[in-house]
């Protein structure tokens, strides 16, 4: 599990620290503004990239660490029949930093080409970290899903501005602004470390405040709402972690799966998102939308979302 969803849980560290952690991670996010007023943040791709010139050409523009981190993978596991993770942990001495929703550089050894993975943890998890990769022919993502074993040593940077930031979660955690996220199959890896996030932060906030006010803090924090689109029901990665974190928080948490190639669900269409965010806006505050997926995903969730009246849209299009 990614995490333990219980207000007891021992937290590596604070939540004003994971917060501090996020603090400037996602600074100059590069903004456009469409004609109908929304906000968007346009960047690059987490996923392995399989196109020339390569993850760290096309990620050139952005914000990343300025130095390399020594990481051991501490496990391997097959989470779905296309997908595996990677365990990873850091020194204890590591003072590496993100922001839910960022991913990592990873130099391999004997892997000529670097890789780009989102990483679907929280801050709060440090020093440990967790990557999913689906698989592939990409020789960074081969190296993971079909080489990689506990004891290998890589490196890694963080990167990218897409992602939770500080001002952000604290609006949340204050109910002015709520959370839709719209995962495409894989695209779920940086979305499930911004829903853990948040999860983990109200339990925090609980174990502050006390366990008899729970109702009065889900009263008064946002809501988000995951929409998460794959193809085949076993394509649904971390689906026990997801539906925990909803049932621990039912007021503030929740998730729509949509297996797009079974029966008659299909896939997400416009009257989908529409309605997702006229149940967000039922409370006061902003509503904010995430979108990651394959490109043809995030074009088109992008126009519902705008359709449908969000007041920002940020998208992680893969290449």
């Amino acid at each position: 599990h990614i995490l333990t969803w219980s207000p007891r849980r021992k937290m590596s560290f604070s939540a004003v620290a994971a917060r501090r952690a996020c603090a400037g991670m996602l600074s100059g996010m590069g903004r456009c503004f469409s004609p109908r007023g929304a906000r968007l943040l346009r960047f690059a791709s987490s996923s392995p990239l399989q196109v020339h010139p390569g993850h760290i050409q096309l990620t050139r523009h952005l914000p990343r660490g300025s130095e390399l981190v020594s990481a051991t993978v501490e496990r391997v596991d097959l989470v779905t029949p296309t997908v595996t993770t990677l365990q990873l942990s850091l020194s204890e001495e590591s003072e590496l930093r993100f922001a839910p929703g960022q991913w990592v550089d990873m130099y391999i050894p004997g892997v000529d080409v670097i890789g780009g993975f989102s990483l679907v943890s929280t801050p709060f998890e440090l020093p440990s970290l967790k990557l999913a990769v689906r698989h592939s022919s990409h020789p960074p993502a081969r190296w993971c899903c079909a080489q990689a074993k506990a004891g290998d040593q890589v490196q890694i940077r963080v990167g990218g501005d897409f992602g939770l930031d500080d001002r952000l979660l604290q609006d949340f955690m204050d109910g002015r602004a709520h959370l839709l996220l719209l995962a495409g199959g894989i695209g779920i890896n940086p979305l499930l470390s911004i829903y853990s996030t948040l999860g983990v932060s109200l339990n925090e906030r609980l174990a502050e405040q006390g366990s008899d006010r729970k109702e009065e803090l889900g009263d008064a924090a946002g809501t988000c709402h995951l929409l998460y689109s794959a193809r085949e029901p076993e394509e649904f990665a971390f689906r026990a972690e997801i539906e925990e974190g909803a049932a621990a928080w039912p007021k503030n948490l929740s998730v729509s799966f949509r297996a797009t190639h079974v029966g008659q669900e299909g896939r997400l269409e416009a009257e989908d998102v529409e309605k997702a965010v006229d149940a967000l806006r039922g409370r006061d505050g902003s509503v904010i939308a995430f979108v990651c997926g394959p490109p043809a995903f995030t074009d088109t969730m992008e126009g519902y979302a705008l359709m449908a009246g969000a007041d920002d849209v940020r998208l992680e299009r893969w290449w």
